[in-house]
């Protein structure tokens, strides 16, 4: 295991994983980007409600995308059965 530090919206933060470092690095830099979207609409906000904001808006963008994958997924099953059909 080993120890990584990383920056988020201005606190540093040491995180402990077996994870490739740029995994890791990735996420923070996501989240800090969320976060640095928030405040520059929102800059009144206070830290603790940006985080909220941004987990929430990272949590939707995930759900959304997730929701678009299985629907792609559901139409290419409906045509693979479509295509099976004309065969048997």
């Amino acid at each position: 295991m080993k120890t990584l530090a990383v920056s988020v919206f201005g606190n540093e933060y040491k995180i402990k994983t077996d994870d490739e470092s740029n995994f890791i690095l990735d996420v923070a830099k996501i989240v800090d980007q969320k976060m640095r979207e928030v405040h520059e609409k929102y800059p009144k906000l206070s830290r603790l409600e940006t985080a909220d904001y941004a987990c929430l808006n990272l949590v939707e963008d995930y759900l959304r995308k997730d929701k678009e994958k299985t629907e792609w997924v559901k139409a290419q099953i409906g045509l693979l059965i479509e295509k099976l059909e004309k065969v048997v």
